[in-house]
């Protein structure tokens, strides 16, 4: 389930009644919250959203298989995702409403799409030809390139939690791992 407390935690609200509800994400006008929820079965995510307050609940995607691994964009008019809508793991992107769905990689095993504080970029994680690395393209999809080998600093894809964190002067990626944090 979710909730919301108040920094001094003397108020704590339960805002839905879903379990398995997981990677919470705050529009950037912070006035919607955006989430996945693992259905009936186990491959089943969809992406929802709800005001802050609990209330106007809606199901973005229904896929039948796994979407996860949102990320709004900094002027939040975009969401990036995982979806394996089309087989193995892809990013796209999405209008906050579920709207204008459109896939941005085709190679598959990508995952973990973050924007670039500028947003000018979108940093995912990518299995390609054998070798998992951090990539980063356009929000188009274009200039897709690969700008660090994960082999090459002594983790694998396995090491990893999938998720990648842009400092906020957009200079740095973070990524977490079971060997602490790199950037």
């Amino acid at each position: 389930a979710l909730y919301r407390a108040s920094p001094d935690g003397n108020t704590i609200q339960r805002l839905t009644d879903l379990p398995n509800t997981a990677v919470l994400s705050l529009s950037p006008d912070a006035r919607w919250l955006m989430y996945y929820n693992v259905g009936h079965q186990s491959t089943d995510y969809d992406l929802y959203r709800m005001r802050v307050n609990g209330h106007n609940r809606q199901q973005l995607t229904d896929s039948r298989t796994v979407d996860a691994y949102q990320n709004w964009s900094p002027d939040g008019q975009w969401v990036a995702f995982m979806s394996f809508e089309e087989g193995d793991g892809s990013i796209y992107k999405m209008r906050p409403d579920g709207s204008q769905r459109q896939r941005l990689t085709t190679i598959g095993n990508d995952s973990s799409p973050t924007w670039s504080p500028d947003g000018e970029w979108i940093a995912y994680i990518s299995a390609q030809n054998g070798t998992t690395g951090i990539y980063r393209m356009r929000p188009d999809g274009t200039t897709q390139q690969q700008i660090l080998t994960i082999d090459s600093v002594g983790l694998t894809i396995l090491d990893t939690d999938n998720r990648l964190v842009w400092s906020p002067d957009g200079e740095w990626l973070a990524v977490a791992s079971g060997a602490g944090i790199w950037l």
